[in-house]
């Protein structure tokens, strides 16, 4: 009798069989993963929120929980501590809470996240692009913080209570949520330009001059308002230490005493301190 002759699997066939094997087991690792990245020893249950005055804290709880759920690919927990968008997260809250200048999460524990912001504190306001003389106490302006950002909009003041500013906001844009009308997250001047105005109001401050009102205009020269009417015109290109001192070397003599920049009842009409070390005035 003759034995019987069995053929061996071809390569292929063996290669096909570990491709499916690897695959499955690949697959069935894949699924355990993603079943334990929502395990509740791993994934966030708490958020610490510190460094809120002004912006509730439990809405940014909530905001942040809120971007914690769903899955990555149908699969992994987004709120699982090794794989939240921790980045992602952070650039949301800037965008939707301009009233917020950093936020920055951190792990806390297996289970907590910590969220730590620095918020934006209202030094100026911005009342529109140009000033209505006969309009004592504007109906609408916005939060200016001390870096020129326009972030918030300002309740109304019966008096004047912040400095005021005017002119077209013309500096850098936030990336802020879709729907977000300017001038909210708009800078009320470049960066530099900026600085150096507010240089030079602390430059007048030091000589015991008091602005009350900016008029940005660009082209030809920007416009600082006294309380008293009288106007100083200077360009906000030019060095305000320089301005600063050309004014005060003029305020020496007794044609422009500094009483005439201070007084109610002044009859000066304007310094223009915008030709270099020159300063020119008017009188009524």
């Amino acid at each position: 009798m003759k034995g019987s002759y069995k053929r061996p699997p071809s390569r292929r066939r063996a290669l096909l069989i570990r491709a499916f094997v690897f695959f499955c087991t690949c697959g069935v690792l894949l699924m355990l993963a993603a079943w334990s990245s929502e395990h509740p020893m791993v994934t966030v249950q708490t958020l610490h929120v510190s460094g809120t005055k002004e912006v509730e804290a439990p809405e940014l709880k909530d905001f942040v929980m809120r971007s914690l759920e769903g899955r990555y690919a149908y699969l992994f927990s987004r709120a699982n501590v090794f794989l939240y968008p921790e980045r992602t997260i952070e650039k949301k809250l800037l965008s939707t809470f301009l009233e917020l200048k950093s936020a920055r999460l951190s792990l806390d524990s297996l289970t907590a996240l910590s969220l730590e912001v620095t918020e934006r504190s209202p030094r100026y306001l911005w009342c529109g692009e140009a000033r209505a003389p006969e309009v004592h106490i504007p109906d609408q302006c916005y939060f200016v913080d001390d870096d020129g950002w326009i972030f918030m909009n300002a309740p109304y003041f019966s008096g004047r209570v912040y400095f005021e500013m005017y002119g077209v906001p013309e500096g850098e844009r936030l990336p802020v949520e879709e729907g977000r009308s300017e001038p909210l997250g708009r800078r009320f001047l470049s960066g530099e330009d900026f600085a150096r105005v507010i240089r030079f109001i602390e430059g007048l401050k030091s000589l015991g001059i008091e602005p009350v009102f900016l008029i940005a205009k660009g082209e030809g020269g920007d416009q600082m308002l006294l309380e008293n009417g009288v106007q100083i015109f200077f360009n906000r290109n030019d060095d305000p230490a320089t301005m600063t001192n050309t004014l005060s070397n003029a305020l020496q003599s007794e044609e422009l005493p500094l009483v005439a920049l201070t007084d109610i009842n002044t009859k000066l009409q304007y310094v223009d301190l915008r030709y270099p070390k020159r300063v020119y005035y008017r009188f009524e």
